[in-house]
Parts: structure tokens; sequence; C-alpha cells
């Protein structure tokens, strides 16, 4: 009876010291390239622009056209490791910005949504991170919302090269 009033305690506190988000189907999923540090409040996420072909090499990991949304809790630190892996050559981009600004033919001077939130030369046909470089954006996601994670070159989210990106005021993280 002991024994087994102890392993339901001990179950318990172990579920309880999982967070709801990670629980697989109560909230998103932490896939191998998102990792969460609690204690510095900080997710670092590996996102790769031309994973493979998919939309013709023109997608974040294999996402294209908002499939899927990375979830951060508001106030942490995010760092970003983008690498541009398109194997057709081509520039590509990284930025959080406005979910509105998916439809955006055109970007001349880009705001991010959070100050850091964007790689450099972002709307530059010629200067963003070439095929086989990567950079590091690195910001605070202070304000809970719905935004999105943008190829600012022109051209390319009418391409569907952007996914969801919300910070939780709940907590949550992971990818949904």
């Amino acid at each position: 009876m002991i024994r087994s009033t102890l392993r339901s305690l001990v179950l318990t506190f172990a579920a309880a010291a999982v967070p709801m988000a990670l629980a697989g189907s109560q909230g998103p999923e932490l896939p191998e390239w998102m990792k969460v540090d609690e204690a510095a409040k900080k997710v670092t996420i590996t996102i790769v622009a031309g994973t493979d072909m998919t939309n013709n090499g023109w997608n974040y990991n294999t996402v294209f056209k908002g499939a899927k949304s990375i979830v951060v809790p508001v106030g942490f630190e995010v760092e970003i490791d983008f690498r541009n892996s398109d194997p057709t050559g081509v520039v590509h981009s990284i930025g959080v910005g406005q979910m509105s600004e998916v439809t955006s033919p055109l970007f001349t001077d880009p705001t991010p949504a959070f100050p850091g939130a964007i790689s450099d030369n972002a709307a530059d046909p010629v200067n963003a991170t070439a095929a086989g470089a990567s950079e590091t954006v690195t910001f605070v996601a202070d304000t809970a919302g719905e935004y999105a994670l943008i190829c600012y070159v022109p051209g390319h989210t009418l391409t569907g090269m952007w996914m969801g990106f919300r910070v939780a005021a709940d907590g949550s993280v992971g990818v949904e």
C-alpha cells in the first residue's frame, strides 16, 4: 500500500514537472530543432531555408504557407540559428513580422515585430543570406500574439515562404 501510494505520488510529480505544452496532443510538440531552457527563459530554434525541394525549395524546415506555427512563451529570449540550404542557390532571409505581411509582394524596409528579429539585408534580392551561409537572429518575444516567420526577399512570401510564429501568454512552447 505504501509502495503503491509512493509510486502514485512520484508519477504525479513527474507529470506535473512536464509543462502542458510539451505533454503531446494537449499542446504544441517540441521538435528536435527546437531547444528550451526554462531556467534561462530562452528558446533556441534552428531554421533551414530550402531544406529540400518542397515548394521548389522555398520553405523553412520543409514548412510553407503557414502549415505549422512555432510557439514560444512571452518574455523568452529567442535565438534563431538560420541557415540557407536552398538547393537552387537562391538567397533567403528570415524575420518575425506581422501576420498581415505574408501577402505582401515587396518589402523595401521591413520592420520586425521585435527589435533584432530579422536577418541582415532581409529584403535585398542579391545580398540576403546566400545559399550555404548562416546567420543568428536574437530577440526577446515580449508581446503575446500571432506573428509570422517571413522571408522578406521580394516575392518569396507570395510563393508561400512563411510559417506561423505565436508568442504565448500561457507559457506554451513547441510547434503546432
